[in-house]
């Protein structure tokens, strides 16, 4: 027993020794200089960038330091550093965490909320990286959906920092949500890059920038000697003007390494114009459609500004006009792919009606679809055997009855209509000097999968097709044998 007991101490006092050792791992360097080590508690996350608690080694004792009695510490065996710096928004000095360092370091604080920040080795200052992201209800006349803006001013901060490695701007762009790893990756790279400016071969021209537009902003142009047109814009209340930048993007070579672009051109003239037009978000999702800078798009984006009150008005005045009910036709071809002993092809119109103009995903389905053909529909049901004469073409009518069904409006929406298709077949007979007439009736039950391809704001692609079925009597509302299979392509309006 008293081995045992020998042998428990002797574990306790190895293990004293080892967490003696580990303690000894954390340092923290106050605003005196004075260095102190022993282990750094840690209550919370969020904690290690208000205040550090350390216990030291020599003494035991805990000494809390704050962000102004500090200017750094290091915990985990150095795997983390955190220094004192001040926060521009909260107006006060708080601890980061350091991610990268070298000619630009990148700070990280998390107080509830995550902030990023970058900070050049050659001035010292501590520069923010904004983000904002925010939602809003978008109605383009006939759906109403949540659409998310996000803003740009990271990006534009990260390129001013990095402007003399340009090669990395597309990068850059890349990044429209600030995370963690995408910025360590990427100021790694600025870091282990060679400081050489790129060669942009701006125009140079001795003829002034012609006015375009006059307003809250405006718009210049100016051609250079190689006749490239320039676009600036002048916004009230700013003493300069701004350059709209963009630059087609090839593979380059620096220093003989081959650097693929990630774009075919720049996004820097998309950067500018949601920095400057900021206080008009309704405008944000036609900027991000300006892919190239032209006199046609930035004459109408310019005026759309200078004429913006709120997005409310601007809404307004871009609904799309509608019918008061929510009304689509569909001029479409309609063929048979299987079990029809006489295929045919059609040509037809659908008609697809929602009620209520913000309705988006339920319809009742109908339309008119006339076809000649020498074995109709009807003939299929034993009903019907030996009334139609195959020699003779017929002609009938399909008006279908479905209801409708639309998942979620995206450029693809996919969809699912059920119901009946309806037959009126006519048969002509001469029984002497008289040409009689007949109609036969036929109800089909029918299953009709398909998807909707957005091409505009009022036109989609409609891509369906078509299981239809028949019962014991013509009239069949219940199915009970499969009849054939059906492909339907369309263009759908909206009215």
């Amino acid at each position: 027993m008293k081995k045992i007991h020998i042998f428990i101490l002797t574990g306790l006092l190895l293990s004293g020794v080892v967490m003696s050792q580990t303690n000894q791992s954390d340092v923290v360097i106050t605003s005196s200089g004075d260095t102190l080590r022993g282990s750094i508690e840690t209550r919370s996350e969020s904690q290690l960038f208000k205040e550090c608690r350390i216990r030291m080694t020599a003494t035991r004792n805990t000494i809390t330091v704050s962000p102004v009695s500090a200017i750094s510490y290091t915990l985990n065996n150095g795997q983390r550093k955190f220094i004192s710096a001040y926060h521009p928004e909260i107006k006060t000095k708080i601890f980061m965490e350091v991610l990268a360092e070298g000619k630009i370091n990148l700070l990280y604080a998390n107080q509830g909320q995550v902030h990023y920040f970058v900070q050049s080795s050659t001035d010292k200052i501590i520069h923010q990286l904004p983000y904002i992201r925010t939602e809003r209800l978008v109605d383009d006349g006939y759906s109403r959906y949540s659409k998310v803006i996000e803003s740009t001013l990271h990006i534009d901060t990260l390129k001013i920092l990095m402007s003399n490695y340009p090669a990395i701007f597309p990068k850059i762009e890349k990044i429209q949500t600030p995370d963690k790893k995408s910025l360590q990756n990427l100021v790694n790279q600025y870091n282990k890059s060679n400081d050489q400016t790129e060669n942009l071969h701006e125009p140079t021209t001795q003829v002034a920038p012609t006015l375009l537009r006059e307003g809250k902003i405006n718009l210049y142009v100016q051609k250079g000697n190689d006749n490239r047109l320039q676009f600036y814009i002048l916004k009230t209340g700013n003493p300069r003007i701004i350059k709209l930048p963009y630059e087609t993007m090839n593979d380059k070579a620096y220093n003989g390494i081959s650097i693929k672009s990630y774009f075919t051109s720049t996004q820097n003239h998309i950067d500018t114009l949601k920095k400057y037009m900021a206080d008009a978000p309704a405008l944000a999702n036609m900027i991000d459609n300006i892919k190239k800078p032209t006199e046609k798009n930035l004459t109408k984006l310019v005026d759309e500004y200078n004429a913006y009150v709120n997005d409310q008005s601007f809404e307004e005045k871009h609904k799309l006009k509608r019918l008061p009910l929510n009304i689509e036709i569909t001029p479409a071809l309609y063929f048979t792919l299987f079990e029809q002993e006489d295929p045919m092809e059609r040509f037809g119109v659908n008609v697809n009606i929602g009620f209520l103009q913000q309705n988006t995903h339920f319809f009742l389905k109908t339309g008119f679809f006339p076809q000649t053909n020498h074995t109709p529909i009807a003939a299929i049901n034993n009903t019907f055997q030996g009334i139609f004469d195959k020699k003779k073409p017929f002609e009938s009518i399909k008006i279908p009855f479905q209801f409708e069904y639309r998942l979620v409006e995206t450029q693809f929406q996919p969809l699912l209509a059920i119901g009946y298709n309806y037959y009126i077949t006519k048969s002509s007979e001469l029984l002497g000097n008289w040409n009689h007439i007949h109609y036969y009736l036929q109800l089909n039950p029918v299953c009709s999968p398909g998807v909707n391809i957005k091409m505009g704001r009022r036109i989609s692609m409609r891509l369906s097709t078509e299981i239809e079925f028949s019962g014991i009597k013509p009239i069949a509302w219940i199915p009970t044998k499969f009849v054939q299979l059906g492909a339907f392509i369309g263009v759908q309006i909206k009215l």
